[in-house]
């Protein structure tokens, strides 16, 4: 059994409010940096973790080292298939800002989000086609151990449906906070299942 652990990175300015931020590289905040030290605790106590990866974006790999510094492991090794979603022309902007100056698509963005393809981007189903390739290959790769996966919140949410042959449409149904822990099983057949999700790490004290 291989066991991947899917960890959102840490507070990054552009949440609240909401932000297109896909891949832009920001930092961590201090707030996001306090929670990928937590959640660096919360994983290492619980899980006998064998290798770390993470986005290519800045905020994952830092919260990311946390991890790797705490378990006395290398530098996370970087997975360029679990990048942010690419919001095309999208990317940057706040969502209030998108409502009113793209209604129509925007209103089917949050209503049915696996409609739609971001202008000059990608759609969901692109999305998890990319990421659930990749997650394969790196359970291949580690078969038998755990693995911890740092990426985004629209990565997993769509790994998450993936995972339970649930269709995109419920996207906005999913949560997953900053620095969460979610966690998928490939079993000896290669079945994928879903253990938990946005497990909250930061809460412990």
């Amino acid at each position: 059994m291989t066991r991947v652990l899917l960890i959102r990175h840490g507070h990054v300015e552009g949440i609240v409010p909401k932000r297109f931020r896909g891949r832009l590289d920001l930092p961590l905040s201090a707030e996001g940096e306090a929670q990928a030290d937590l959640a660096a605790q919360h994983v290492s106590a619980r899980y006998d973790v064998k290798a770390v990866y993470a986005s290519p974006l800045q905020r994952c790999i830092r919260s990311a080292s946390a991890l790797t510094r705490s378990l006395l492991l290398p530098e996370p090794r970087i997975a360029p298939a679990l990048t942010d979603t690419d919001y095309g022309l999208w990317q940057g902007r706040l969502a209030t800002e998108v409502s009113q100056s793209e209604p129509q698509l925007y209103g089917l963005w949050q209503t049915h989000p696996e409609q739609v393809t971001f202008p000059q981007g990608e759609s969901l189903a692109a999305v998890a086609a990319r990421a659930m390739v990749a997650l394969q290959a790196l359970a291949l790769a580690h078969a038998g151990q755990t693995i911890a996966v740092y990426t985004h919140d629209s990565v997993i949410r769509v790994i998450i449906l993936a995972t339970l042959h649930a269709p995109f449409a419920a996207y906005h149904r999913v949560e997953v906070d900053p620095c969460s822990l979610g966690e998928v099983v490939y079993g000896p057949d290669n079945d994928l299942e879903l253990v938990r999700f946005n497990e909250r790490t930061r809460c412990q004290s």
